[in-house]
């Protein structure tokens, strides 16, 4: 092949046979913890614990991950109450 070809109007073009790979962006490195996934920049589950009950919760359990970041159980001024953790690490109590 010469490296040459003809355009819609059949003037003769010349295509690069050099490829550029795609720049790859560097994802973060999964971890299991407890049969949880997270990213390795993530609290583990000992610290998520930890910072529930700091923020006052009791008996954390059922702890898995999930699309809305890393769901639990626990009980907070005697009431049951399912949360999540974000991402960013922010608690909220779901309805």
């Amino acid at each position: 092949m010469s490296g040459y070809g003809t355009s819609a109007v059949g003037a003769k073009t010349e295509h690069s046979s050099e490829h550029k790979p795609a720049k790859l962006q560097p994802q973060p490195k999964l971890k299991p913890r407890a049969g949880i996934f997270s990213p390795a920049h993530a609290l583990t589950q000992e610290e998520l614990v930890a910072k529930l009950e700091a923020a006052g919760y009791s008996q954390v359990r059922d702890i898995k991950s999930t699309p809305e970041g890393i769901a639990a159980k626990a009980k907070k001024d005697g009431k049951d109450v399912s949360l999540v953790v974000d991402s960013s690490g922010q608690v909220k109590e779901r309805k």
